[in-house]
């Protein structure tokens, strides 16, 4: 059952923890700088929706795994309420590779193709804080589907809308048994 306490420990254990809190930090860096540098080199106003639609999803799941909620959240016996978080990560994450890759690369082909002057120094740093952020956002989306896709093909008969991320250890959800999680090697 899901405990009624705030796990900040989630935040720094290694590596699911890790990746998830670098996932928040990089998507709204990536915000910022894309809001700052929009005007200089004119990208349309669907980046900026994406980056913080991926932010939000980021935000929302690492204050769930804080609070618990990726666990059994119904308190009735021989009943359960699941939220399956691995398998939403998992499907983000799959599409956040593709999407920051995608804008990373346009940014490059921007920075080459075109020639922007930046008329001072924080211009440049924030256009390359941007390119940086993208590319680490997307290295992080894709690594943490990687760690999650790895652990499926590691446990065949449990499948990943089971899984319950710890943040340095992976559980399962079972839904037949009084103690409703196996904690598998």
């Amino acid at each position: 059952m899901s405990e009624g306490k705030v796990n900040l420990k989630f935040l720094l254990a290694k590596p699911y923890g890790i990746l998830l809190t670098g996932r928040v930090v990089l998507s709204a860096v990536s915000v910022i700088c894309f809001l700052i540098v929009e005007r200089r080199i004119y990208l349309r106003s669907e980046f900026n929706f994406l980056n913080g639609f991926f932010l939000l999803w980021s935000a929302i799941s690492v204050l769930a795994h804080i609070f618990n909620l990726q666990k059994n959240l119904s308190k009735l016996p021989n009943s359960y309420f699941y939220i399956p978080f691995a398998l939403f990560d998992f499907v983000f994450g799959l599409a956040g590779i593709i999407f920051f890759s995608f804008e990373s690369l346009i940014l490059i082909v921007k920075a080459v193709t075109r020639n922007y002057y930046f008329y001072n120094y924080l211009e440049l740093l924030i256009f390359m804080l941007a390119v940086i952020s993208t590319i680490g956002s997307g290295c992080i989306f894709g690594f943490y589907s990687l760690l999650l896709h790895v652990q499926t093909q590691n446990v065949k008969d449990l499948p990943i809308k089971e899984m319950v991320v710890e943040g340095d250890k992976i559980t399962y959800f079972t839904a037949t048994k009084e103690d409703s999680e196996k904690i598998l090697p």
